[in-house]
């Protein structure tokens, strides 16, 4: 009889047994990745872009079908398969699957279609990746490839096919911004550092992040150097955004720059507020709203958070509003172009009861004034300010009016000289270039306008001897007038010519005056460094003694010409020690420098608050206010050194113990500075000159007085004694 070994007859048992909790895992893992697949996250991106569609749908047909028939349509979009979406973008030729889960998101720009650039040129990342842990794996500059810091790897890629390396160069828009104004900041540093006595001169030697251009032309630089930290930070080798280490230099100015003023340039970016902006080429180009906040059609993209443009999508019609998040601070000049004046922070007007709720950056108030004539027929920044200065030509320059090249008489000429022309022909070959870029009619064969410097101003043209400006945001036509005339009674005073006044001199209707900037910086307390994103010593804070808009104070520009003059920062510096008691020497200082001599300084400035109605006569040449004496009771003596002035307004923490309002003294003496080499106040020989003309002008303030015609004989026939006999007897009849 057979016998059985010892544990055979339980071997097919355990085989069973292990098959059945292998094919129970099994079926548990086919239930979990099932479960997966049901709820991975792009199929929940998907279904709440459906979702949303169907609302939208359902809004936009209420109304116009019947109630079926509109249920049919929706039930289509909301209940479309969720499929992985993949694209081949002719550029690579690789597949790429990010709209998978950014279903709905707007195309960046027709300039870059998604079937031919798809998104992993721009954005880097991985394109097979369906997950935002493989897909955002390699990511170029985070949400913006546009950041200066990386454009040269997405937006001037290497190879001659985007915005670098091309042969015009204007084309080259990476390198043109990154050497530009907006950029560097060189102006407002250079500026800032000269009035507080860091650097010697105004030359620019510093900016936001250093660049260089081994090309310089006439009247540029060769290189700008980052700006210093004012200390080492402890325990730490601090560089800037391209690696660099950074200096330091022991300078307040760099301190304050670095911890004021840092977030209003393009290598920056601000992510709430009214002047939140991106960094880069997307600073401008993508809108923002309000609240800074997205709302576009991605369902990855959060609606609530602050941080992001209204959709994703560049635009080269960039609106005033655009531009107002970074120019309403300095000179203000896009608030004052739109007629918003900052108040004082009392929040009136009241509305509807309330304290005024329109508010800027920093809390402060606005209140309505006047606009400007150009933003009141409707015309937007880039109508007048074209790429060239905006983005920068390629030059590194020291200041704002360096890189500016637009001036009134481009569009309006000036007395017996008309505006500067040009017919394009196919040699200008960047010139059409650049008019296909703001879709504008092919221009070849067209009159068009030329800066002084000979650039040409595309949106400006010559038909049948009018000047016409077209504006970039809605393709309107604006007819310019011209003064070139020679019959022009209002433009052909003598003294008054383009060679002697700024347009704006007499056309400036208003502009805002922030007097008396009083800083604190308190040692031993951090306050954030906005270059390097973290806390280092120093805790400032900004307060102004007061702030008005009024009539503008006239003066004499860096190009010799009567100019507009505002208040630059007229900083009086107080330091205090980590206890928050003053430094000993360090309340209310006044900077000095070798250059500037003191740093109470005036700037001359073009406001953009012009106006076709202009001042009167009796407003520049009576007024002691414009004349820079300041607002007050001035008398002139018997003898200019017997002249006496006393101010409406005395200076609460002016050390040096001039009123804010006055530059220069009743004699004509300069008591302030001005960080433009060559800028001044009126001296004494041009007050006198000035304020000869005053005693006239209740008689003869019409600008169409014939008198005006040869100034110089009507005041020798106001010395006749027959003249004055004349006056004598017209002011008695009127009781004067």
């Amino acid at each position: 009889m057979a016998t059985t070994e010892p544990g055979k007859s339980a071997r097919p048992l355990l085989k069973v047994l292990i098959f059945l909790i292998m094919g129970l895992l099994l079926v548990v893992l086919l239930v979990l990745v099932r479960l997966r697949q049901d709820h991975e996250p792009w199929k929940t991106y998907q279904e709440a872009y459906r979702t949303t569609q169907a609302q939208k749908l359902t809004t936009s047909l209420k109304g116009t079908l019947p109630e079926a028939e509109i249920r049919v349509r929706v039930a289509a979009v909301s209940q479309a398969p969720l499929k992985v979406k993949e694209l081949r973008p002719m550029l690579t030729g690789k597949v790429e699957r990010c709209l998978t889960c950014h279903d709905g998101l707007e195309e960046i720009d027709a300039s870059h279609p998604v079937e031919a650039f798809g998104c992993v040129v721009c954005h880097g990342g991985e394109g097979l990746g369906v997950t935002a842990e493989i897909a955002h794996q390699g990511l170029i500059g985070g949400r913006n490839p546009s950041d200066l810091s990386v454009a040269d790897q997405t937006c001037g890629r290497p190879g001659g096919q985007c915005h670098a390396e091309r042969n015009l160069p204007a084309q080259n828009s990476v390198a043109r911004v990154r050497s530009g104004i907006m950029a560097t900041m060189s102006g407002v540093i250079s500026s800032l550092r000269y009035s507080w006595g860091a650097q010697a001169s105004d030359e620019a030697r510093y900016a936001a992040v250093g660049v260089k251009n081994p090309r310089p032309q006439p009247g540029s630089l060769a290189e700008l150097l980052t700006i210093p930290q004012m200390g080492p930070t402890a325990g730490k080798n601090p560089v800037d955004p391209l690696g660099r280490t950074l200096a330091s230099s022991g300078e307040l100015a760099d301190d304050h720059w670095r911890k004021l003023c840092a977030t209003c340039h393009l290598w920056n970016k601000k992510e709430s507020g009214p002047s939140a902006h991106s960094s880069g080429c997307a600073a401008c180009h993508a809108l923002y709203n309000t609240t800074a906040t997205y709302e576009g059609s991605d369902p990855t993209l959060p609606r609530d958070k602050p941080g992001y443009p209204r959709h994703h999508q560049f635009t080269t019609a960039i609106p005033v509003d655009q531009c107002l998040r970074c120019h309403n601070r300095s000179g203000r000049l896009a608030l004052s172009y739109t007629g918003l004046d900052e108040a004082d922070g009392y929040g009136t007007p009241y509305r509807k009861g309330r304290p005024n709720l329109e508010a800027l950056s920093g809390d402060r108030d606005v209140r309505h004034l006047v606009p400007d004539i150009h933003f009141e027929r409707g015309l937007v920044c880039i109508d007048c300010h074209f790429g060239q200065e905006v983005m920068g030509d390629g030059n590194i320059y020291s200041h704002m009016r360096h890189q500016v090249e637009i001036r009134c008489r481009d569009c309006h000429g000036s007395f017996g000289q008309p505006p500067q022309t040009k017919i394009l022909t196919s040699a200008d070959e960047e010139a059409i270039w650049r008019a296909k870029t703001l879709r504008l009619p092919d221009l070849q064969g067209r009159e068009v306008g030329l800066t002084q410097r000979g650039t040409a101003i595309l949106n400006l043209r010559k038909e049948n001897g009018q000047m016409i400006l077209r504006s970039k945001l809605d393709q309107k036509d604006h007819p310019c007038p011209t003064i070139s005339d020679v019959t022009d009674k209002n433009h052909r005073l003598a003294g008054h010519g383009v060679d002697r006044l700024e347009c704006a001199a007499c056309h400036s209707r208003w502009a805002p005056q922030c007097y008396g900037c009083h800083d604190y910086r308190q040692r031993g307390e951090a306050a954030l460094d906005s270059m390097l994103g973290v806390k280092t010593e120093g805790l400032w804070q900004e307060t102004r003694d007061y702030y008005r808009f009024d009539q503008p104070t006239l003066g004499i520009n860096a190009r010799s010409r009567v100019s507009v003059v505002m208040p630059g920062c007229q900083v009086v510096l107080t330091e205090l020690g980590p206890d928050g008691k003053v430094v000993a020497g360090s309340d209310k200082k006044v900077f000095t420098g070798s250059g500037i001599g003191h740093g109470i300084v005036w700037t001359p400035i073009s406001p953009h608050t012009t106006r076709t109605e202009v001042r009167s006569c009796q407003e520049c040449h009576a007024d002691p206010k414009t004349l820079g004496i300041g607002q007050g009771l001035f008398q002139a003596g018997k003898r200019w050194a017997k002249n006496t002035f006393v101010p409406l307004l005395q200076p609460e923490i002016n050390p040096l113990g001039f009123a804010w309002e006055t530059l220069v003294d009743p004699q004509g003496q300069p008591l302030v500075t001005s960080t433009h080499v060559g800028a001044r106040p009126f001296n004494a020989k041009e007050l006198q000159r000035l304020l000869r003309v005053a005693p006239c002008l209740p008689c003869h303030g019409r600008y169409d007085d014939p008198i005006w015609a040869n100034p110089a004989g009507a005041f020798e026939r106001a010395k006749l004694r027959a003249h004055q006999q004349k006056v004598s007897r017209k002011l008695a009849r009127t009781g004067n």
